[in-house]
Parts: structure tokens; C-alpha cells; sequence
């Protein structure tokens, strides 16, 4: 407005409104009584403008602390939790008082939302999670199992032959097609159980983490309808901002009780099993030479996981950028009746080039973090077989 020359005349109710405009008149029974910037009203002793600004401060403050009240009340008794409030307004507080709205996705990215929290939350569907769980405890068991049916297929099949070619008996070759006959019946028995299993994991956690995502949502979409005016005037609480957190923050506090609760499950089962196999029907050595190295394999996931989460870092850092996008396009029509498209398109490329950097320099480190990964496991796959094959051409 200062670059058309604009004069914008505006009637608030609440000083929050117009604290940045270049001119505050205040009227009182028909009268100016005082005019000038905010700071010049509020530092005027026993002002009209001072004394209404501590009013609508003390007022906002109020409605803040009876609304993070109630919020923790009705969090409490919408998840049903068996502790008492005390011990419950820690986890609800931190989703829904009115500091902590806007900061919900911080606090899980930094660790305080944790899995045990998530299944406090979820407690109504504690069924499904144990069905869940011994179904991605079948599943892990499956690759261990499927590995055991191989080597003893590849077993029966070499040694049938080289029996047919030194002995030249045909009982041998209808020996092995009885056994590749098991074999076979043994897979397909397999893929119908883990058809079962894979579909029962995917369900049941899935259901859980929708579930979830619907219950933090609606305790986070009831605390935005109980916060005071004054919370909405905050730059960081613009429209586009919120509608933004209500839409990703449930979800995201979800992903760490979703399919990758399933998945990490299921891989400690496999890790068992494999354990448990490689040391009663294989060699010891071999399989003492691959724990040795799997502490390798762990370090390797652990940085390329460490570096896509902190990728996530970028969507929180678009943030402002969909806020002003939001903002300008719902008020479309203000904006070119003021003339402000031009400053208003140069003030969203500015807020894009944090994000543009901060994104080119997440992208190389995760690319750096993925192929050290990779080199990790074939590295290791490769020291395995090496090893494999010199210990069984000793024997």
C-alpha cells in the first residue's frame, strides 16, 4: 500500500488488529480522545488505549488457561485413559495446550511423542494390535523358513542327481521328483498362510495408525475452535499455517505406529529366526562372522534414516510458504484491488529460497547417507560369500 499510495481506513474491535498501522485514533463518546502509533498509546499512563490493550491482554490470557484446561479434560476423557489427570495432561498438553498447538510436529520430531504414548492413545484397538503382532511375528518367521525349504530343495536335488550320474538308478530321479513334489506343496501351503498373515499385519496396523490420526486430528482441531481471537492474530497462527499442521501432524505422529511398527516387528522376528537357524543348521563360524559385521549394517540404516527424517525438516519449512499462499489467494480479491500482487508474488519467491537451499543441501547429504548405506550391505554380502566359500571349499 505505501508503493500505490493508499490510504486504508481501518474500524477494529480488537487492538491486535491494527498494532502495525501508521495512525491510531482512538474515539470516545464521539470524540478523538488520543491518536498515534501503538507504542506512543500504550506508553500514555491511565490511557483509553493503554487500559482497553491490558483488558483484551488480561482477557486473552483467561480464555488461554480455560481453554488448555478443558482441552486436557476432554483429551482425557476421549481417549479413555486409566491414569488420572495429572499423569495424562503431560501427553494431551503437548497436542493441544495453546503453546503447544502449532509446535505438536516439534515435539514429536525431537522424540517427546513416543511409541508408548501412541499406544496409550490407541488403547480402544489393543485387540488389533496383538492380532497384528502375531501376524507380523508369522511373517517374519516366513524368510528364515523359506531359506531352510530352498537349501534343502538345492540339497536333495544335487545329491539325487549326482547319485543317478554315478549310480545310474532311475529310483533316484523319482526319488527327487516325490520330494520336489513336497517341496512344492510345502510353498504353496506357505503362500497361503502368509496371504492371510501379510494382509491381517497390513490391516490391523493400518487401522490402528487411521484411527489414531482421527482421534489426535479431533483433539487438535477442538483445541483451534477453543482458542482465544487473540491466538489467530499471531503471524505464525495464519490460516494457511494451521489448516497445514491439522492436516500433516496427526499423520505424522501416526507413521511411528503405523506399517513401520509392523515392519520393525517383523524384522526383530526375522533376525530371531535367522539367528536361531544359522547356528543349529549351518556354520557357526559363518554365522559368527556375520553378527561381527551387522553392527556395520545397523550404523548404515541408522544414518540414512537419521538424514530422511531430518528431510522432513523441509515440509515443516514450507510451512510459511503455504501460510502466505493461503492467505493471499483467500483474499484474492483484496489483493488486487490494493495493487499488492507484485509484492505479494516477490514475497513468496523470497520465502522459497530458504526452503530451496535447505532442500539442495538435505538432497546431497541424503544421497552420500545412501550410498554408504548400500555399500555397507553389498560390502558385507560380499566379505559373507567370500568367507562362505573359503570355509566350504576347507570342508
Amino acid at each position: 500500500m505505501d508503493k500505490t499510495r493508499m490510504t486504508t481506513l481501518v474500524i477494529a474491535h480488537r487492538l491486535s488488529t491494527i498494532r502495525k498501522a501508521d495512525k491510531i485514533v482512538v474515539v470516545n463518546a464521539g470524540h478523538v480522545v488520543e491518536e498515534g502509533t501503538h507504542d506512543e498509546l500504550v506508553a500514555i499512563e491511565h490511557g483509553v488505549y493503554q487500559n482497553l490493550y491490558r483488558i483484551q491482554e488480561e482477557k486473552a490470557q483467561e480464555e488461554a488457561h480455560a481453554a488448555a484446561t478443558a482441552l486436557v479434560q476432554a483429551g482425557a476423557a476421549d481417549t479413555k485413559m486409566p491414569r488420572n489427570l495429572s499423569s495424562h495432561s503431560t501427553t494431551s498438553e503437548r497436542l493441544v495446550d495453546s503453546t503447544a498447538v502449532k509446535e505438536a510436529n516439534d515435539d514429536a520430531a525431537e522424540g517427546k511423542f513416543t511409541i508408548v504414548d501412541a499406544l496409550e492413545f490407541s488403547r480402544p484397538e489393543r485387540k488389533f494390535f496383538i492380532t497384528g503382532l502375531v501376524a507380523a511375528g508369522i511373517n517374519g518367521f516366513s524368510m528364515p523358513c523359506s531359506a531352510v525349504l530352498i537349501s534343502e530343495m538345492v540339497t536333495s536335488m544335487t545329491t539325487a542327481y549326482t547319485n543317478y550320474q554315478t549310480y545310474g538308478l532311475q529310483s533316484y530321479l523319482d526319488h527327487l521328483s516325490s520330494d520336489i513334489t513336497v517341496y512344492g506343496v510345502c510353498y504353496i501351503a506357505g503362500a497361503v498362510v502368509l496371504f492371510f498373515t501379510n494382509a491381517t499385519q497390513s490391516f490391523c496396523f493400518r487401522y490402528m495408525a487411521e484411527k489414531l490420526t482421527s482421534r489426535l486430528r479431533g483433539i487438535h482441531f477442538s483445541a483451534l475452535c477453543r482458542q482465544n481471537i487473540g491466538f489467530f492474530d499471531e503471524k505464525k497462527n495464519a490460516t494457511g499455517a494451521l489448516a497445514a499442521d491439522l492436516s500433516t501432524n496427526a499423520t505424522k505422529v501416526a507413521m511411528i505406529f503405523g506399517d513401520s511398527q509392523g515392519r520393525v516387528v517383523q524384522a526383530a522376528f526375522t533376525f530371531v529366526a535367522a539367528l536361531v537357524i544359522s547356528f543349529t543348521t549351518g556354520s557357526w563360524l559363518l554365522t559368527l562372522v556375520m553378527l561381527a559385521v551387522f553392527p556395520l549394517l545397523i550404523m548404515g540404516q541408522v544414518i540414512r534414516m537419521k538424514h530422511v527424517r531430518q528431510g522432513n525438516v523441509l515440509s515443516d519449512e514450507l510451512a510459511d510458504v503455504g501460510a502466505h499462499a493461503s492467505e493471499a489467494l483467500t483474499n484474492i480479491r483484496t489483493v488486487v484491488s490494493m495493487g499488492l500482487e507484485q509484492s505479494m508474488t516477490e514475497k513468496f519467491k523470497d520465502l522459497l529460497e530458504e526452503p530451496l537451499a535447505s532442500g539442495r543441501r538435505e538432497a546431497q547429504l541424503n544421497g552420500v547417507a545412501l550410498g554408504f548405506s548400500s555399500f555397507i550391505v553389498f560390502a558385507t554380502y560380499a566379505l559373507v560369500f567370500w568367507y562362505g566359500g573359503k570355509t566350504g571349499r576347507r570342508w
